[in-house]
């Protein structure tokens, strides 16, 4: 087992299913109602003879981005957790580890976790990219892409968590804000920066935008001296780093403003906070 008690806790949280792996089940759901809902069915054949191929691998591409993305934003917040998995908080207080050894566990349990999430869809993924004119190349970075972004998610609801609180109402509401503002508001703001702009540029540059809206038009053409998705890949890249840095700085807080005379809360990972409700 590994030495760092935060990827043995997210180890044995993989092996045994339970609250975590219910909820990303849920978004499975939804994510097999897109890939339903834009299959071409009978019209196919036609699609094929007029070079025209279906939209359905970028419909499922965005359907996992948006989920996987709410699913860590709520990781990142805590309102969903293992069975016997302990907070962030009371690792930093509870815990002689060290804040960047909690770091550096939380972010390889993250990433096993998120190869978990991307094993369970990737059925999905390769049943709409079977019938698409995409490549692999395309496809590998749709989900370099959606890894990156999940991960940019999952530690600023942590840093959130951390700094503000999780039980009020305002950070419950405030981080599903910032959410949907990103996917709703970043393509005219800032396109290289939404998932939605980028995955329609990577998976369907030959798209014909000319009788779009004048901004749509304006958002899916912008910066095509710039590759997209390295773009997207630079930014969220850019910001995780700096969430990686601040979350290391509010453990070292929470340890530093810890009373000593508050009784140990757990160790190694005993401990577990109730469950959470699973949405």
């Amino acid at each position: 087992m590994p030495r760092n008690p935060l990827v043995r806790e997210s180890v044995i949280g993989l092996l045994h299913p339970g609250p975590v792996q219910l909820a990303y089940l849920n978004y499975l759901v939804v994510q097999a109602v897109v890939l339903l809902v834009w299959w071409p069915k009978s019209e196919l054949y036609r699609m094929v003879l007029r070079s025209d191929p279906p939209s359905t691998l970028l419909a499922v591409v965005i359907a996992v981005g948006i989920t996987t993305a709410y699913h860590a934003l709520r990781l990142g917040a805590e309102e969903v957790m293992a069975e016997g998995q302990q907070s962030l908080r009371e690792w930093a207080v509870s815990t002689g580890l060290a804040p960047g050894r909690i770091v550096g566990g939380y972010l390889t349990g993250h990433l096993l976790q998120t190869l978990q999430m991307l094993v369970l869809s990737a059925p999905l993924l390769l049943a709409a990219f079977g019938i698409c004119a995409a490549d692999w190349n395309a496809l590998g970075w749709s989900i370099a892409l959606i890894a990156v972004q999940l991960t940019m998610w999952r530690l600023l609801a942590a840093v959130v968590y951390l700094g503000v609180g999780h039980h009020g109402t305002a950070t419950y509401l405030g981080l599903r804000a910032l959410l949907i503002a990103a996917y709703a508001g970043l393509g005219a703001v800032l396109p290289g920066a939404s998932h939605i702009v980028v995955s329609f540029r990577l998976l369907d540059p030959s798209r014909d935008w000319s009788t779009a809206g004048s901004l749509v038009r304006a958002v899916l053409t912008a910066g095509d001296t710039l590759a997209a998705h390295h773009v997207f890949l630079a930014l969220h890249g850019a910001v995780t780093v700096v969430l990686v840095v601040v979350l290391r700085a509010l453990l070292a807080r929470a340890r530093r403003g810890a009373r000593p005379a508050d009784p140990p809360r757990g160790g190694g990972g005993d401990r577990m906070s109730g469950s959470r409700p699973i949405a």
